[in-house]
């Protein structure tokens, strides 16, 4: 039930919502727009993904909005290679995206892409998230033409954004 997954609806807007099938509380997107899109796809190309909820996709006249839940990489990064598959089938289904209009991709990216990015670089290198791999791909993604928002506008800004509930 969407409305016990995602109880908060902000009056005046249009909500789109996908958690997982697989597994309850485990991962989940939502989106929340003020103008309602032209049309609403779940998941990448042929809905792939989206029995975890991981991708919502709103398409308005003059570009596509992408709100993304990107895999972890897990302990002991035994899901890396399934991040590996999704992170290809991005870029694939971006690129038919992007034949018809630009792309706004937003979300929880799950990598810190440069050392600045993260507290301790050298003591969290390999850990989920600051893998080699990982970085590789989203450098992969920029190389696309894409732009690191953040990135471009606050070139030397050290900010996180997230901090483990476990230490």
């Amino acid at each position: 039930n969407p409305k016990e997954d995602f109880p908060f609806l902000p009056e005046g807007y249009f909500a789109y919502q996908r958690t997982s099938q697989v597994r309850k509380g485990y991962s989940g997107v939502a989106v929340y727009s003020k103008k309602e899109p032209l049309s609403v796809h779940y998941g990448l190309l042929d809905n792939k993904y989206d029995e975890e909820g991981r991708v919502i996709t709103l398409e308005f006249e003059d570009f596509y909005f992408v709100g993304a839940y990107v895999p972890n990489a897990g302990e002991e990064l035994k899901r890396l290679p399934f991040r590996t598959e999704y992170e290809k089938d991005l870029v694939e289904y971006f690129k038919e995206l992007s034949k018809k209009k630009p792309i706004v991709y937003t979300g929880d990216l799950n990598v810190a892409h440069n050392e600045i990015d993260l507290k301790n670089p050298d003591s969290n290198h390999n850990n989920p998230g600051f893998t080699d791999q990982e970085r590789g791909m989203f450098t992969n993604l920029l190389s696309q033409g894409y732009v690191d928002t953040f990135r471009y506008l606050h070139p030397t800004e050290v900010t996180y954004s997230w901090w483990s509930y476990r230490f």
